[in-house]
């Protein structure tokens, strides 16, 4: 282990937390502290919960085989079927997928436990802090079979997730949260990952400088949680984000959002073939307008640049006016996808923090 992982693992603390980027050797300290756990305390039984039972296997099951073998440790079965493993000493630990329901929790977390293994933490959908506080929490209070006079421990590990930046690893991570002791560390610390991490930094350097000043990079390769401190949306920069003209568009999407009191709106953005960038071209608003008005001022809209190729999309939530004007007025609407409503924020984000999208000075109000 390097110093970072000694220090996570050899802690005495109830409850870790670890965030770290992605290679860090986080997976490869829980599976260490699995196996320090079984072999310092016989009779100890110890959980290893992921996102789901195939993530998990996926995630630990060879790494732990491959360190039985390199530290050599005698008399370790490996149970295929119920991913278990079991020590000589009369130690053991499972692996369990928590994507299920609460009642697989309650079939995981039936007992008493040494340590629980929580990886993956920033992406779990359940309540993870449910999870913690009414099964994970009692479990681990009782004193250790081994006769060492210790409770057991409760690891929460993970990534962070540019689409989560909330919930409850989050609020462990930034403190938010009391009583946790968190380790964090990326991997420019891990040994091993460290020439091809610092090599890959500096190519992202040259080909796309502002990447890792997105909630992407900063999540991945920095291991670090979105930052925000303008506390608006999106992450538009006037420096940055404003051109004094377009190419010549090639194709375009002209997207409607219907509004009544709140204003009825219209979006043109284009791009260019060859070129990676995508181009606000025009962008409007208007209260209280009629449908066959919004509709004619889209007409407009796309007759300012005839013969490019076009694809029209609508807000869906007012399916009436939509397949009005689908019908009456001839406009070609696909309904645009509503769901995971942050992710696509976060992918805007991306872009323009990157410099992907441009907005053209003098048609589209910023």
């Amino acid at each position: 282990m390097f110093p970072e992982q000694r220090r996570f693992v050899e802690s005495r603390a109830w409850k870790r937390a670890l965030i770290c980027s992605r290679r860090a050797g986080k997976s490869q300290a829980a599976a260490l502290s699995l196996l320090r756990t079984a072999v310092a305390h016989p009779g100890s039984v110890s959980r290893y919960l992921g996102l789901t039972r195939m993530t998990a296997k996926d995630i630990m099951w060879d790494t732990l085989k491959e360190w039985v073998e390199q530290i050599k440790i005698p008399g370790v079965r490996f149970g295929e079927a119920d991913l278990s493993v079991r020590f000589q000493n009369g130690s053991q630990f499972r692996i369990f997928g928590m994507d299920a329901t609460t009642k697989e929790a309650k079939k995981a977390l039936g007992g008493k436990f040494k340590a629980v293994h929580i990886d993956e933490a920033a992406s779990f959908r359940i309540d993870l802090k449910g999870l913690v506080k009414t099964f994970i929490e009692p479990a681990t209070m009782d004193p250790c079979p081994c006769g060492c006079g210790e409770s057991g421990a409760i690891f929460l590990e993970g990534t962070p997730d540019p689409d989560e930046a909330r919930g409850f690893f989050f609020e462990v991570t930034t403190g938010k949260e009391p009583g946790w002791e968190t380790h964090s560390w990326s991997t420019a610390q891990n040994p091993h990952m460290r020439a091809s991490y610092l090599a890959k930094l500096a190519e992202i350097e040259a080909k796309d400088p502002h990447y890792l000043e997105s909630d992407e990079g900063r999540c991945m390769y920095l291991g670090q949680w979105p930052v925000n401190a303008t506390g608006v949306v999106y992450r538009f920069d006037r420096a940055r984000n404003l051109v004094d003209s377009a190419p010549r568009i090639t194709s375009r999407v002209i997207s409607i959002d219907i509004g009544w009191n709140d204003a009825s709106a219209i979006v043109e953005a284009g791009w260019a073939d060859g070129d990676k960038d995508l181009y606000l071209l025009h962008a409007e608003k208007s209260p209280e307008m009629l449908l066959d008005e919004l509709a004619a001022r889209a007409r407009q809209v796309e007759a300012h640049r005839p013969g490019v190729h076009t694809r029209w999309v609508v807000d869906g939530a007012n399916k009436t006016a939509v397949m009005e004007l689908r019908r009456r007025y001839g406009l070609p609407l696909e309904a645009s996808e509503k769901q995971e409503k942050n992710h696509w924020i976060r992918m805007m984000n991306t872009d323009l923090v990157r410099g992907r999208v441009r907005v053209q000075i003098g048609r589209a109000h910023v």
